[in-house]
């Protein structure tokens, strides 16, 4: 399963989707649980949802660019779970 993963990683582009993928996989359904609220709420709106950054920015009732620079924290944090967890 973890071979799969790492040919995931290498095949898709995106690292945030190749992280849900390997999430949908079952490699740890508790990584987006580790991130804060604020975090898990614009990725998984974004990433999940297929949601635009306006759409997102009226449900969470925040401006665009504060959905932008959650979404860049939100995924680095994600990849830092993510390898945490391929290391362990």
């Amino acid at each position: 399963m973890l071979g799969q993963c790492f040919e995931l990683l290498g095949l898709l582009r995106d690292p945030v989707r190749v992280a849900l993928l390997i999430l949908g996989a079952g490699v740890s359904g508790s990584l987006l649980d580790q991130l804060p609220d604020e975090f898990r709420e614009v990725i998984v709106l974004r990433e999940m949802e297929d949601l635009s950054y306006k759409e997102i920015a009226a449900i969470a009732r925040i401006p665009i660019g504060t959905v932008m620079s959650r979404l860049a924290r939100a995924r680095k944090l994600l990849l830092e779970h993510l390898r945490h967890t391929v290391e362990s």
